[in-house]
Parts: structure tokens; sequence; C-alpha cells
């Protein structure tokens, strides 16, 4: 599917800075905006991926604000 977001493992995550971690928030945002998008068009054929891009946002921004706090 054109323009998802590879969903990275944690320890990579982890491992990214404050700014790498903003662009990567950026770009799955991006991609969850376009899920929703094909879901409401009814072209969405994995409605999953929406849970799982929903998760990575969480997961992101979670890592940011540790590594804010820290």
């Amino acid at each position: 599917m054109k323009g998802l977001v590879e969903i990275k493992e944690k320890k990579h995550l982890r491992a990214m800075d404050i700014d790498a971690l903003k662009k990567e928030l950026k770009n799955a945002e991006e991609s969850l905006y376009a899920l929703q998008m094909k879901l409401k068009s009814n072209e969405l054929k994995q409605p999953h991926l929406i849970r799982a891009h929903r998760r990575y946002v969480a997961l992101i921004t979670t890592l940011m604000w540790e590594k804010i706090f820290e």
C-alpha cells in the first residue's frame, strides 16, 4: 500500500534522537490519516492497519516524552 510507514521496533526508536522521533511521528500520523480516509471511502482492505498505526503513534509519543524528561 502506497504511503504507509514502516513500523519500526522499539529498540530502533529508542536509539533515535528527538528530532528523528518528531519526523517519524509526523510520517506515522500522515500514514494513519491516509488509512482513515481509505477506510471511510471503503477502499481499505486491511482495517487492522489502523489499530497498528494508532499504537505506533502512541509509542513514538511516549518515547518522545521519556526523552524530554530524562
